[in-house]
């Protein structure tokens, strides 16, 4: 089950976000949409446990382009990855975008390790 739910972004509403609720199966959530997020829909259903995103961090948009192997200069790092929480950082010998982490759980199988403060393939 998807729903709209409020997010925020270092503290500033960023408007709703489709998330998808939480499994009563392991695993609970995909990768990379952790930690969980508990709160009331857009719509008034009730608060529940949603597959989420660091809000203090990142952004949806961010972890989306950051979850794909999107090129960029440091820059234009909004224009190329997302407007807010996002990064350019060299990967592997080249800038790609990303996004801030603080866990391996919060980054994608492409860039599965959360070093040096964000998501990227292990050295």
């Amino acid at each position: 089950t998807h729903r709209c739910i409020p997010l925020s972004f270092e503290g500033d509403p960023q408007g709703g976000r489709c998330l998808e609720e939480r499994a009563d199966t392991v695993p609970e959530c995909q990768l990379p949409y952790f930690p969980l997020i508990d709160r009331e829909s857009l719509s008034g259903e009730p608060a529940t446990e949603y597959c989420g995103i660091d809000e203090d961090l990142t952004t949806c948009e961010a972890v989306l382009k950051g979850s794909a192997a999107n090129t960029c200069t440091p820059e234009t790092v909004g224009e190329d990855c997302a407007p807010e929480g996002a990064l350019c950082e060299n990967i592997g010998g080249g800038f790609f975008c990303t996004y801030p982490c603080n866990a391996n759980i919060q980054c994608p199988e492409g860039k599965p390790a959360c070093l040096g403060g964000f998501c990227t393939t292990p050295p």
